[in-house]
């Protein structure tokens, strides 16, 4: 069956248009392109070859210029990653184990730096001592939140969600889900069990209760990329 269809052709577009000032017409080089714009117009694109002997001045005044530089720890970038994600990696392993994906949240339209809550908390004493005190202002402010909004209230929120159960785990003494502070509701005195299901990766844990079994947390996705 014959091919019916036109043989593409490609035709190389025009070449752009060179303009080799003297060092008379570039004394002033705005003038001289002022001077040139209705040809190189014509093509949308031209270049111009300055004359050989053209030094144009330094825009900068290196006598008043000043700034101030930014100090970069360039042997801490490498190891300072590598604890948030370790960090990241641990978090989301251990709501994987607990049957439940696991998904950053976000404060004010930005994604929440749960490595920077949880370290800046534990600076201000842990979750329970700034939930008593009410530093949660001084931690909202350590991050960079404005304060007077919701902030401080979110980053409770999250950090009793997300990270609290997980200080818990890491303190030895992971009961579940862990009972919001200052809840008026009656606390489950029974001990929590804890089954094994696969060695390796995977684990059950329940909890017995006299009325009905505490609802899992939401489930949510995360994934972490490294570079």
């Amino acid at each position: 069956m014959e091919d019916d269809s036109e043989e593409f052709v490609f035709n190389s577009p025009p070449e752009a248009p060179v303009f080799e000032p003297t060092e008379e017409e570039f004394q002033d080089p705005l003038a001289y392109i002022a001077k040139i714009r209705p040809y190189a117009e014509r093509t949308g694109i031209c270049k111009i070859r300055p004359p050989p002997d053209w030094q144009p001045p330094f825009s900068v005044d290196v006598e008043s210029f000043r700034f101030t530089p930014r100090v970069q720890r360039l042997n801490e970038l490498e190891a300072r990653t590598r604890v948030k994600l370790n960090f990241l990696d641990s978090l989301a392993k251990f709501w994987e184990l607990q049957g439940t994906t696991f998904k950053i949240p976000t404060v004010e339209r930005k994604t929440l730096d749960l490595f920077r809550l949880y370290k800046t908390v534990n600076e201000e004493g842990g979750f329970e001592y700034v939930t008593r005190k009410k530093k949660w202002s001084n931690v909202a402010r350590k991050m960079g939140y404005l304060l007077g909004k919701s902030a401080p209230s979110l980053l409770r929120m999250n950090y009793e969600k997300y990270l609290y159960p997980y200080d818990i785990f890491q303190a030895g003494a992971f009961t579940g889900d862990p009972q919001p502070l200052n809840s008026d509701s009656k606390k489950d005195d029974k001990d929590k069990d804890y089954f094994p299901n696969n060695a390796n990766t995977n684990y059950q844990m329940s909890r017995r209760s006299k009325k009905t079994k505490a609802e899992e947390p939401d489930s949510i996705d995360f994934e972490i990329t490294r570079s």
